[in-house]
């Protein structure tokens, strides 16, 4: 069949257009790394400020929280996911200096109760880009990525500012402005309210793997060629359907799209395989049939949003087998086996509707549902893994998430660092030099030309080092894997914790690749400040080095 006419088909960027309002309500204020944001409100009490700007493509919003305090005292914001006006069901980032090092850090816990355990690791909601804090001009300033909860806009946010006692977190006031800071927001209209509201301003669904809700509204569809898949999700427009089968074996999912469309339209599926919640840079696969009914699909990459060139077969991502389509019941379906990008099952799914024209694919609308078509979804069954104890490492924006195991003295660990497609990254424990990248062990995560994600295991002998595979000074019972998503890395494995020791010397880095090879990491900035002690069991950290260290054997001891 001869390729149509598809010369005119500009796939828009999935995104909302935001206007950028002038910040009303508080005085004009500088952040760190040139942030900037959309909108801001004086909060009531406490003297504190929030900036933010809303993404309603994926239902996030990017917040900095600012509060006068003291170097002795802490400031806390968040949102209460449970008791409007209240402090207890919120969900809390706690800003604080190190008593050792004043390094400010940040405590993500759930505050279960009026005496919380302040258990970090515990919000009752999505941190997308993990919290960073700073100390400057008498003030906190607590950066961080939501999902806002409960797919709504409006929220009931909270904020507070205590004392420390003994280099810990002291309960606040329970008087005056301390019993007065809770506040309605809405993060779309930056409406402000003190009193608690029934009423939220919800969002297309545009996040998450399938819901319970949304797999009964999909699980009674039938498939020709007696298909069938065990997820399915309702995607939140265009009256489209997502039904998929996840193969952990070889990271690949069998696909069906189904979307309601005329004979004289057509319909489109895809991943982004850049990271982002757009059109452009997808890969995405496209049914139409000609005036005989024959159904057809293009295979194409979207290299731009006004006229992307639609040569077909130049999906960034591998099509192990299909794709097919069909047309029945007023609907495509589109069934095809894909190769996560990236080996990694989170991933940024687009799709589309538009009209075809003398035979051929024309724009889609340019309003709309046509401008909400983006999702993230889990490909994994139950969302993954999961860990029980995690901290933002204090540079080169990466985050540590571990499962310590007492009775076998090992730890799972998943290392998230953001980085381009054209960078690697590395986690390791140095066994020999604290404070040092030379006598690490280190897992190194890159991806080479085609998207495949692979961990190089390596021992750094020398400032020059040979990166010799399978060299670690330590034993790697489990893993490792590795994933690239959403811009960053993640490492996965279980290591044994070398000396039988719980507090570990631990090291990380980011670099390019030149050439599809690893190459030396800058050396200047954070690049050189990328090392921590950490205590697996408790969670302590410091910036320098000790000679202490609690062993597994130590530890029994305290047990009983």
């Amino acid at each position: 069949m001869a390729r149509r006419n598809h010369s005119s088909w500009p796939f828009s960027g999935a995104m909302l257009v935001l206007l950028f309002a002038a910040a009303h309500g508080c005085a004009p204020a500088t952040f760190h790394q040139g942030r900037s944001f959309q909108r801001c409100t004086d909060l009531p009490v406490l003297g504190a400020t929030l900036y933010w700007t809303y993404h309603a493509a994926n239902g996030t919003v990017d917040v900095a929280f600012r509060a006068p305090q003291s170097t002795s005292g802490w400031v806390a914001w968040g949102i209460n996911t449970e008791r409007p006006g209240s402090m207890v069901g919120s969900s809390v980032f706690v800003a604080s200096p190190d008593a050792a090092t004043g390094a400010v850090s940040v405590l993500m816990t759930f505050l279960e109760s009026t005496s919380p355990g302040l258990a970090n690791g515990t919000l009752r909601l999505d941190v997308t880009v993990p919290p960073v804090a700073e100390y400057t001009a008498g003030a906190y300033t607590v950066y961080v990525t939501v999902a806002l909860p409960g797919n709504a806009t409006q929220q009931n946010t909270v904020w507070q500012a205590g004392a420390l006692s003994g280099g810990r977190i002291a309960p606040h006031p329970m008087s005056g402005p301390n019993l007065q800071s809770t506040m309605t927001l809405d993060f779309l209209s930056g409406g402000t309210s003190t009193g608690a509201h029934n009423v939220v301003v919800h969002r297309p669904l545009l996040l998450v793997a399938a819901s319970a809700a949304a797999q009964q509204n999909c699980s009674s569809a039938t498939f020709s060629g007696a298909r069938s898949f065990t997820q399915c999700a309702t995607l939140p427009v265009l009256g489209a359907s997502l039904y998929w089968t996840y193969h952990r074996e070889n990271g690949t999912a069998d696909v069906a799209f189904r979307a309601p469309q005329s004979t004289n339209g057509w319909v489109a599926w895809g991943i982004n395989t850049q990271g982002v919640n757009s059109m452009l840079g997808s890969s995405v696969f496209v049914a139409s049939q000609d005036s005989n009914g024959v159904v057809s699909v293009l295979m194409t990459y979207l290299d731009s949003t006004i006229s992307p060139a639609l040569a077909n077969n130049t999906l960034k991502f591998a099509v192990p087998v299909g794709p097919a389509a069909e047309y029945s019941g007023g609907a495509y379906t589109i069934f095809a086996t894909i190769k996560l990008p990236g080996n990694g099952t989170r991933q940024n799914v687009v799709w589309q509707a538009g009209p075809l024209v003398n035979g051929a694919i024309s724009p889609h609308p340019q309003s709309g549902d046509n401008l909400q078509s983006v999702q993230a979804l889990d490909f994994l069954p139950g969302g993954g893994r999961t860990f029980t104890r995690c901290n933002t490492l204090p540079v080169l924006g990466a985050s540590l998430y571990w499962t310590y195991r007492p009775e076998s003295g090992t730890v799972d660990v998943a290392f998230r660092a953001p980085q381009s497609t054209s960078g690697w990254v590395a986690w390791g424990i140095n066994t020999e030099r604290p404070n040092a990248m030379l006598g690490s062990s280190v897992f190194v995560a890159s991806q080479d030309g085609n998207g495949v994600v692979s961990v190089l295991m390596t021992y750094l002998e020398s400032t020059a080092p040979s990166l010799a595979n399978n060299t670690l000074k330590l034993d790697v019972p489990v893993g490792p894997a590795a994933e690239y998503s959403g811009g960053a890395y993640t490492i996965y494995a279980t290591v044994a914790l070398p000396g039988n020791r719980t507090l570990q010397n631990m090291v990380w880095q980011a670099g390019p690749l030149v050439n599809g090879a690893i190459s030396p990491h800058p050396q200047s900035g954070e690049n050189l400040m990328s090392t921590q002690m950490l205590d697996f069991v408790s969670g302590s950290r410091s910036t320098g080095t000790t000679k202490s260290g609690l062993s597994r054997r130590n530890l029994r001891e305290l047990q009983g």
